[in-house]
């Protein structure tokens, strides 16, 4: 063989070396979550190591972020350090999308596909047209309520229209009273008056709390007005109070100890109940409706940083990980619903007392009050805080409107 063949043959084994190299190496894929239960962990994992048995040349490293997420995030995200993939809240959704610190997915996205999830979830992350995160799970407020108590008060059906809720408070107050509803029971129902908890008043009474569209604080037009008024008065008939009047953390503490009857929660109480009161005889129902039916959702996505260096391998394991096997996973396990509308009746199957919160589900709307939404939801909270406690002390003739308006110019 000539010194020329010798010279060819050599810088051919290079150039192939390198190629197959390059085809078999394995893409590092940093990952960000917050931290949760160890069932929801578990859950994680098992769930990634789908993936990784799928894309062997996907390695994938969770990073649990402690404290403030949001904080820990906007950080990384400034020093160009956060994960290539992380978790969003609908809540701060606009605002990282308004700073385009998350990247669109659509290029990535099989339009066919991304029919079957929640349409209403999906508004959460995405704007003018496009989508920036695929939700992973999520739950809708709902009404819980002791089945005991309503037997004893003489209630037969769940109120489905505030009309109803109205009698079925007072016979729960009459019957509590009468002692009737065990030495514990203080009120009806408890409830906390945050601003992302009441807006489902807002929303049954036909109003809303933003304007995704106009960029617009709204919770002081007139639905929002008078559906507020509607609880103010629960309030002001001592059917509701808050947890912290009974001396209680969370609504989930009240309901578990029967201080109450009824509590508006979400799918969070089913598994703090199994612990904290697992002889309580409960059932989960769609909450009354005013005008019409509506709840707020809270919900989560997977989102890609824009500082990744590996956005196809990112963008899989966001499909991935909201696609039908992860999801059934969750199902199992009841730590959340599932975001596709095709395995609403899976779930259904597997947590037939559930029902309702897949039934609420169609009627809400996503808890994504616009790129500042969580200080308009703070600034609702602190005037329903003025209004609640006026009402607690039987200063009934507190201006509304007023306080309502107040607020809600400090929110823009």
């Amino acid at each position: 063989m000539s010194f020329k063949n010798i010279f060819m043959l050599f810088i051919a084994m290079i150039f192939f070396g390198c190629g197959k190299n390059e085809k078999n190496q394995k893409i590092n894929l940093s990952v960000a979550v917050w931290g949760s239960s160890p069932e929801e962990t578990a859950l994680v994992e098992r769930q990634i190591a789908l993936f990784e048995k799928k894309y062997p040349n996907i390695k994938v490293t969770k990073e649990v972020v402690t404290g403030d997420y949001n904080q820990a995030l906007q950080t990384n995200i400034a020093a160009r350090i956060e994960a290539d993939v992380f978790y969003i809240d609908s809540a701060v959704a606009p605002m990282y999308i308004d700073k385009q610190a998350i990247l669109p997915l659509d290029e990535y996205l099989d339009k066919e596909d991304l029919k079957d999830f929640n349409s209403n979830l999906l508004e959460g992350f995405s704007q003018n047209g496009k989508v920036y995160g695929l939700p992973k799970d999520y739950n809708p407020l709902i009404l819980a309520y002791n089945k005991d108590m309503f037997q004893e008060a003489g209630i037969e059906k769940v109120p489905v229209t505030w009309k109803e809720w109205s009698v079925t408070f007072e016979k729960l107050k009459e019957a509590g009273e009468s002692g009737k509803l065990g030495e514990n029971f203080m009120y009806p129902m408890s409830s906390v008056s945050n601003g992302e908890r009441l807006a489902t008043f807002i929303l049954q009474n036909g109003g809303d709390v933003y304007d995704n569209e106009k960029n617009e604080v709204i919770f002081n037009l007139d639905e929002a007005v008078e559906g507020l008024k509607y609880f103010y008065n629960l309030v002001k008939e001592n059917y509701v109070r808050e947890p912290r009047a009974m001396g209680e953390g969370w609504n989930g503490d009240a309901f578990a100890r029967e201080k109450v009857a009824m509590v508006i929660e979400g799918g969070w109480l089913v598994p703090y109940l199994s612990s904290a009161a697992p002889n309580l005889n409960y059932e989960l129902a769609k909450l009354p409706k005013g005008e019409k039916e509506a709840t707020m959702l809270f919900t989560v996505c997977y989102s890609m940083g824009r500082n990744t260096k590996h956005p196809k391998e990112a963008a899989e394991f966001i499909k991935y990980m909201t696609s039908v096997e992860p999801q059934m996973l969750m199902i199992e396990t009841g730590l959340g619903l599932p975001t596709r509308k095709s395995l609403n009746d899976k779930f259904v199957e597997v947590h037939p007392t559930k029902k309702a919160m897949i039934e609420m589900a169609e009627f809400g709307r996503p808890f994504n009050f616009g790129k500042t939404g969580l200080k308009v939801a703070q600034q609702l909270g602190k005037a329903n805080e003025i209004i609640y406690i006026d009402y607690v002390n039987g200063k009934y003739n507190v201006d509304v409107q007023e306080i309502l308006n107040t607020y809600a110019e400090k929110a823009k």
